[in-house]
């Protein structure tokens, strides 16, 4: 028996769970986006013939770990035309983590994609966690255009309040010579 789950990573009211079950595979409106930033995921696999159909973001990369190790390979394929097929590589704590397995999905494109986890048998489920990875050079740049157009402000600010002193400086000057001419008449 086949079991196929649509997961929408979107939701940010439920982060990390199984959120939704049906067959879609056009990408929801206003998804991917800061407003509905990319959200991770868990699914639980019987057998290698189970899938999840997953929303994924384009231009985010994935961190996908199983709690079961040994032959076990990921697979996925988008179901949404027009999309690229993600790169899967082995994560960063190589093939085997404490019993289980871990890879990197650098996704290009956004869409709806279907994952499997080739390899599970023996009446053991595994479990499959996916998080999206922060780009901490996106986040520092971010911070760092944030303080430039502070700065930028309080610059346009001082000069702005030093241009009005100049201002009321020259205005009591003017006034100044205006009286002493008044008074020399």
């Amino acid at each position: 028996m086949v079991r196929s789950t649509l997961v929408l990573a979107l939701l940010a009211s439920a982060p990390l769970t199984l959120v939704a079950q049906g067959n879609p595979t056009a990408v929801p409106e206003g998804s991917c986006t800061d407003a509905a930033p990319p959200q991770g995921f868990r699914a639980s696999f019987g057998s290698s013939a189970d899938n999840v159909r997953v929303l994924l973001c384009g231009g985010v990369k994935y961190l996908a770990e199983t709690d079961r190790g040994g032959q076990i390979r990921l697979e996925l394929r988008p179901l949404t035309a027009g999309v690229q097929q993600p790169q899967i590589r082995e994560g960063m704590m190589g093939s085997d983590i404490q019993g289980g397995r871990s890879w990197v999905l650098d996704v290009g494109t956004t869409g709806i994609f279907e994952i499997r986890v080739v390899g599970v048998g023996g009446g053991i489920p595994v479990n499959l966690t996916v998080t999206p990875r922060v780009d901490k050079s996106k986040e520092k740049s971010a911070e760092e255009q944030e303080k430039a157009a502070k700065k930028a402000a309080d610059e346009q600010r001082k000069a702005e309040e030093k241009a009005a002193k100049e201002a009321e400086k020259a205005r009591k000057e003017a006034e100044k010579q205006a009286k002493k001419a008044a008074e020399g008449t």
